[in-house]
């Protein structure tokens, strides 16, 4: 139930700053002149406990009260004694929790689900390590750092585990699994955790020699428009005092709506999913895109690109390969959010035209702007022969 779920949470969010700004400072203030920290450390985890115990009537993981009611410690001095008394109970707990997750696996889920593994360890691939790594390139990164970026989060950790403990537990009103073939998580999941571990291991001691393997890779009109895209963008990202190149209030509240209304519409359905979907997302989006490029066209005008090898400065074709970029991403996310569970072959089939349309843009961009203006000195030279 959608509303249960947001009440709880609202509970849950209440509850943790009622703890952060009044109980744990008023009892802390109380216990000041207790000196034995064992104290303090179960005061701690009785909290944590009740943290989780909160949002169960709600549908709620306790993992989620949990987390908020230790962000509730997290600003104050019994941080490092609780820390300091839970982290044997913390190893021990987590080598349970593996050593029960081992138990539910068989050896032979390896083989069955080969093709499922290979195909979910290309999409890590392509979704976390390629699209992290162009994104933060294009925000102003240098290339090795976007591609370390890139495969810090290419493994998949301890929270995957969870989430399949979960998926394969969920049940209907009448006891029947959501998932069918829920148990083929725990091979799967299991499988990707150690192979995306060990590539990570693998690849981020030779980050540096693999950024430039792939920059003598790519084709020139690549480097060059993404090198002008990405000067362009970082003006906007980082802060800087000048102010043409501060982001503008407004884009930075539409960013946080497009956010809310794109988890909005995955953890909806029904009506309301088709409102989002049909109405208020596009709304949100066309006028991200508006405020966008109103944004980067004075940046675009004071931005300097002829150390790029840029010849020409077309302040339009810039302008449209910038926006090209930016709202075909925004689009991507619109576009996947609304149709995954549904189809997913339409989503593929967006996202390759969206990659090959900011392609052309890009091959335009660097055909237009880095060639000689061959007309002018031509009649520059045959005026001189005439004379």
């Amino acid at each position: 139930d959608l509303f249960m779920v947001i009440t709880g949470l609202i509970v849950i969010f209440v509850f943790f700053l009622l703890l952060y700004a009044y109980i744990v400072p008023a009892i802390l203030k109380r216990m000041s002149h207790i000196q034995e920290s064992e104290i303090m450390a179960l005061f701690g985890i009785t909290m944590v406990f009740v943290g989780g115990i909160i949002g169960i009537p709600f549908g709620i993981s306790p993992i989620i009260g949990a987390f908020f009611a230790g962000l509730a410690f997290s600003e104050t001095k019994l941080k490092y004694e609780f820390d300091t008394h839970i982290t044997s109970f913390k190893n021990i707990f987590v080598a349970m929790f593996f050593l029960g997750f081992g138990l539910m696996i068989s050896p032979s889920g390896f083989v069955t689900n080969f093709n499922m593994i290979v195909c979910a360890i290309a999409g890590i691939i392509i979704g976390e390590f390629i699209l992290l790594s162009s994104i933060a390139y294009l925000i102003g990164l240098k290339n090795s750092d976007a591609l370390f970026i890139g495969l810090g989060a290419l493994p998949r950790s301890e929270e995957s585990v969870i989430f399949a403990n979960i998926g394969s537990n969920l049940k209907m009103s009448n006891g029947e699994p959501v998932l069918v073939h829920g148990a083929s998580l725990y091979p799967l999941t299991g499988a990707i955790c150690l192979i995306t571990t060990i590539l990570c291991s693998l690849l981020i001691k030779s980050y540096r020699k693999i950024s430039a393997l792939i920059k003598s890779i790519l084709p020139a009109y690549m480097k060059y428009s993404g090198a002008v895209v990405a000067r362009t963008l970082k003006r906007t990202v980082f802060p800087r005092t000048v102010p043409i190149y501060r982001i503008e209030k407004k884009v930075a509240l539409t960013l946080l709506l497009f956010l809310a209304v794109f988890i909005i519409q995955i953890i909806t359905c029904d009506f309301i999913h088709a409102l989002f979907v049909f109405v208020l997302t596009p709304v949100v989006v066309v006028y991200l895109a508006h405020k966008i490029h109103h944004m980067v066209a004075p940046i675009i005008k004071h931005t300097n690109y002829s150390n790029l090898g840029m010849r020409r400065k077309l302040t339009t074709l810039i302008e449209i390969s910038v926006d090209a970029v930016v709202v075909l991403s925004f689009l991507l996310l619109y576009v996947v959010s609304a149709t995954w569970r549904y189809t997913w072959v339409f989503s593929f089939f967006f996202a390759f035209s969206a990659l090959l349309i900011i392609n052309i843009v890009m091959y335009i961009l660097y055909r237009e702007t880095t060639r000689e203006v061959l007309q002018k000195n031509v009649i520059i030279v045959v005026r001189r022969h005439t004379q």
